[in-house]
């Protein structure tokens, strides 16, 4: 890891992992927001590898650059810059409330639009707290209107800052419902704003391949008949289905065989 001072000069560094011929362990969490992340390639070309970039992206959401070393620390391949710190812009938290009263167009896009003041007042409490930075505790009801109440303010937030916002769920069916429902309308609703998001699970969500090739060499031995059939319906599923999460096989297997 190096420190750099105001112009992009490298001032100091430290050692933080150490690899083989072959990697080295890109370590989350031992860099701090305006360093740079230094990976030496003892070949001496020091064009970035597509596992380089893939750390670079990440390191950069983290507000920190990333860049590529040889041997005797004599040349630096800059891969990204380290990101200069930027004034947050604050978003008006009465307004965003108020995007969700009558007049809003949230209200403009239902043809059943009910007033919810409970959600415009949380809401306003959301966006306050992006703009201070704070944290917050909520506890609301059913009928509240919970996921447009915090999914608003996260939109605008991101839209005057660049920033990102992780929504996670209890369940899946609410991820789904988030992304399959609540987020596309509110994309129709805020004609003024780019929406982009995406899903994210856990991986025992997703079909392995590999697992899927070595369990069915195996499966006589592992499974009895109904499990092997059942094994035999994920491989023919496997073949078509656009995403390979659980959810989207038309009848959950035997958690035995999905497992494994």
């Amino acid at each position: 890891m190096a420190t750099v001072d105001q112009h992009g000069i490298v001032q100091s560094a430290r050692v933080v992992a150490r690899g083989d011929v072959r990697a080295v362990l890109a370590l989350p969490g031992v860099a701090q927001r305006g360093e740079m992340l230094l990976h030496n390639h003892p070949s001496g070309v020091l064009e970035p590898s597509d596992a380089d970039s893939e750390v670079a992206l990440r390191m950069h959401d983290g507000g920190i650059g990333f860049g590529i070393v040889d041997n005797e620390v004599s040349e630096l391949y800059v891969v990204v810059e380290v990101p200069r710190n930027t004034e947050h812009g604050a978003i008006d938290a009465t307004h965003v409330a108020q995007e969700l009263g009558p007049a809003g167009p949230i209200a403009a896009r239902l043809s059943r639009y009910e007033n919810r003041p409970s959600q415009q007042a949380m809401s306003r409490a959301i966006a306050s707290l992006y703009n201070d930075h704070g944290t917050g505790l909520f506890e609301a009801g059913t009928g509240v209107g919970k996921s447009l109440g915090y999914l608003l303010p996260a939109l605008r937030w991101a839209a005057a800052n660049g920033e990102r916002t992780i929504v996670s769920t209890n369940t899946i069916n609410l991820q789904e419902q988030l992304v399959g429902k609540d987020l596309p309308f509110l994309r129709g609703a805020l004609a003024d704003q780019q929406v982009r998001f995406a899903l994210l699970k856990g991986w025992r969500n997703y079909l392995c391949l590999n697992r899927l090739h070595n369990t069915r060499d195996t499966a006589r031995g592992l499974f009895e008949s109904d499990k092997s059939a059942a094994l035999e319906t994920i491989r023919a599923w496997s073949e078509h289905t656009t995403d390979g999460s659980l959810s989207d096989l038309a009848t959950p297997p035997h958690p035995e065989v999905w497992d494994e």
